[in-house]
């Protein structure tokens, strides 16, 4: 059974939890993703790294820069820009 997530929750504790737990969250989610990339749960941990992000990018000063992070996490900007684009190598392919 697929995870759901209350959002506006979910973002109200974002706020709630310090540095080192929401970088927890980003590495955890993306290893699950990894993990099972077409799994029912994905688009739930895609929403946990983009909740924790944005919460790390509203701190601003108070938080490491964003480009390290998402460096950390494992996210790699599309040299093509064809993000949307079934042939893009960039696209996620799925495990034979």
């Amino acid at each position: 059974m697929a995870k759901k997530m209350d959002h506006a929750a979910y973002q109200r504790r974002m706020k709630t939890l310090p540095e080192a737990s929401l970088r927890y969250i980003l590495k955890d989610a993306r290893e699950a993703i990894d993990a099972q990339p077409f799994g029912e749960n994905a688009g739930y941990y895609a929403d946990e790294i983009h909740y924790a992000a944005m919460e790390l990018r509203r701190r601003g000063d108070n938080a490491s820069p964003l480009p390290p992070l998402v460096k950390d996490i494992g996210i790699q900007s599309c040299p093509t820009n064809r993000r949307s684009n079934a042939s893009c190598p960039c696209s996620p392919r799925p495990r034979l």
